[in-house]
């Protein structure tokens, strides 16, 4: 599908696959230094050969670090760009793929509406959300600068579409992804520019496992909640067989496609 209408399609994990020649390169960009879905989304590019660089607020990566690291804030559009400054010195070129990751959720143990405060709200809206924003608009424009083709990919989350309880910011923030996705991907698909939607559920790493690490029988209570009663796990995320699922996202923009 060329574009303009959305598709709506289930996989228990993800990769993008679709090599643009020999010039893709992948970013990431955590919020928290490299957590196992990040960690595990860039080990499955890199066993197919893309360059990988990634971002983080840490000064530096820890030793044995194995892909090319700049320390950045994606709130801020300066750090963004000088992020990318750097990655295009080190690799020669910009990205044909931006993998929009980063991701915070409340840390005051009350995600409510009531209960969250302006600085947990702020600290959330910031980096969901305008940091995806400065991170992909960044990504398009210098693909577009030097006239290529290319792939943005957010990683959005399914309370976007369908809110819960006590997580207002959150909700918020990967509602307001969602929408950018649509908007964006109608802009720039007539430019050769595909943008497209990863849409987690329950995924038993990074910021969910983080969550049912702190609150008992969550988990369980998220596991009984999914038809399969199994929660995604990091490696389904790392798996070729999901691979190989996605391949034809280098013929589809404005697509969501929900785990």
């Amino acid at each position: 599908m060329h574009g303009f209408g959305p598709v709506k399609k289930q996989f228990q994990g993800w990769t993008q696959e679709g090599r643009i020649g020999s010039h893709k390169v992948l970013l990431l960009k955590p919020a928290t230094f490299m957590n196992e879905s990040g960690r595990a989304i860039g080990e499955a590019y890199a066993a197919k050969g893309d360059q990988v660089a990634v971002c983080d607020l840490a000064d530096s990566a820890p030793d044995g670090f194995p892909w090319q690291y700049f320390p950045a804030d994606v709130q801020s559009e300066e750090s963004v760009r000088a992020w990318f400054d750097a990655m295009e010195k080190e690799f020669g070129r910009p990205p044909t793929l931006v993998v929009v990751n980063a991701g915070v959720h409340c840390t005051n143990g009350h995600g409510g509406c009531l209960e969250t405060g302006f600085a947990e709200w702020t600290r959330t809206i910031g980096v969901n959300l305008t940091g995806a924003w400065l991170t992909a608009r960044e990504g398009a424009l210098r693909l577009l600068a030097a006239g290529g083709t290319g792939d943005i990919l957010f990683i959005g989350s399914w309370v976007g579409q369908h809110p819960t309880a006590n997580l207002a910011a959150y909700c918020a923030s990967k509602a307001g992804v969602h929408s950018l996705v649509k908007s964006m991907a109608l802009e720039l698909a007539p430019r050769g520019i595909r943008v497209n939607e990863i849409a987690p559920g329950y995924v038993d790493a990074g910021l969910s496992g983080k969550i049912f690490e702190e609150n008992g029988d969550f988990a369980e209570r998220a596991r009984q909640a999914v038809p399969c009663r199994k929660l995604v796990t990091v490696a389904e995320v790392r798996s070729e067989e999901h691979t190989s699922e996605l391949q034809s996202l280098r013929r589809i923009s404005y697509a969501v496609f929900c785990l």
